[in-house]
């Protein structure tokens, strides 16, 4: 057999070799999904981007102007997410998601042949795709970066997804004209889910969403169960997240430019958990319960102003000036606002192990009448919010 030579014979070659992986080590065990992976040519959604993998910022790829364009091809058919825009202050603003996350919340979906679909956050649009490859349906898509809707929707154009409608603008409101979709896919990251997202379902229609925790990300599935009520649960999805834009501002958290950190005073934690604790390894259910109880919650890397070792900040990103900075030794030092950060994920640890520590699969998660609650499968409420939009 002659080797691939052309760019669309290595895409095609590639791709084969994605679905392969996805089928036989990350769970993609839908034909339908599996089929629509080999026919939807993802290093297509990135052609018009430079784009580049989340820890080599400085390797872009543009693979119509490489020499050789097999080095970009190969990236983009990487299980990994493919950065394709930076917000102002240096931070991921949108990604086209990594196919295994990708499938992972289109199999949870399980949206039907012919089914309306309403995807939040279109990016590339690599995902809506996938859903019109999958329903052979119409889908809508909507972007609140305006610029990249108007490159994903010539992109959809050129491939033939005419299926597919991209709409750019803010999907925290939609109007009374987004209704009676049986699926909503949302594809930026989010910890608050708008009640036009649930008015925007049928009855019994599904949503699914990555819902990201200050140290790993979970899945959240919703049903809608009546005309003023939606029931969730959370899945483990590999501790794999979106690194975009997030909806609503809740874990987009970064941390503020100039904080006095030489200003920092000493605080504890020791009752939230060792220092070992506030890094990925912090229980799930805990994480869960912590970036619903304090919403804007987001652990950042945080590298000293003056030199030493990396550190790990937790900031709110709804408070100014209100982090914390854990560093190797497990020490913890807060800023002005940080202290009562600190204050409020003691409580978090307190009523988490009053609740009998549930990990992620404990909790449900309920809208009613524009409000939000998270509680154990016992009946017990933790918490509840009141929804934007509503």
């Amino acid at each position: 057999m002659r080797p691939a030579t052309t760019v669309d014979e290595i895409a095609a070659e590639r791709r084969a070799a994605l679905v392969t992986l996805l089928a036989e080590e990350r769970g993609l065990s839908c034909p339908r999904l599996r089929a629509a992976f080999a026919r939807v040519p993802r290093h297509a959604f990135v052609a018009d981007h430079a784009f580049w993998l989340p820890e080599r910022p400085d390797d872009r790829f543009r693979w119509p102007e490489m020499p050789d364009p097999a080095e970009a091809i190969a990236a983009a058919y990487t299980d990994r997410p493919l950065v394709v825009r930076c917000a102002d202050d240096g931070g991921i603003r949108s990604s086209c998601t990594a196919p295994s996350l990708v499938g992972h919340l289109l199999q949870e979906l399980d949206p039907p042949t012919g089914a309306r679909v309403l995807e939040i956050g279109t990016g590339t649009g690599y995902a809506a795709a996938l859903l019109s490859e999958v329903t052979g349906a119409a889908v809508e898509t909507v972007e609140i970066d305006h610029g990249l809707a108007a490159v994903a929707g010539r992109t959809l154009a050129r491939l033939g997804f005419d299926a597919v409608t991209v709409r750019a603008g803010d999907a925290t409101r939609l109007d009374s004209g987004y209704a009676c979709f049986s699926r909503v896919l949302v594809s930026a990251a989010t910890t608050v889910v708008p009640g036009g997202w649930i008015a925007a379902l049928r009855p019994g229609g599904t949503l699914v969403a990555t819902y990201p925790l200050p140290w790993r990300g979970l899945t959240l599935v919703v049903r809608r169960t009546g005309e003023d009520m939606a029931t969730g649960r959370f899945l483990a999805n590999g501790g794999r997240t979106c690194p975009s834009l997030v909806h609503g501002g809740s874990s987009g958290a970064t941390a503020l430019p100039g904080v006095p950190v030489h200003e920092a005073v000493e605080v504890s934690l020791d009752e939230f958990g060792p220092a070992g604790s506030i890094e990925p390894g912090t229980p799930a259910g805990l994480a869960l319960l912590a970036g619903f109880a304090i919403p804007g919650l987001a652990a950042l890397p945080f590298s000293p102003p003056a030199g030493g070792a990396p550190a790990v900040q937790l900031v709110d990103g709804h408070r100014e000036n209100c982090s914390l900075i854990v560093d190797g030794s497990g020490a913890v030092r807060a800023t002005s606002a940080g202290r009562g950060l600190a204050e409020r994920l003691t409580a978090v640890r307190r009523l988490w192990d009053g609740a009998g520590r549930p990990d992620e699969g404990g909790y449900v998660w309920s809208w009613q009448a524009g409000r939000t609650s998270l509680a154990t499968r016992g009946g017990r409420v933790l918490g509840e919010r009141g929804f934007l939009g509503t």
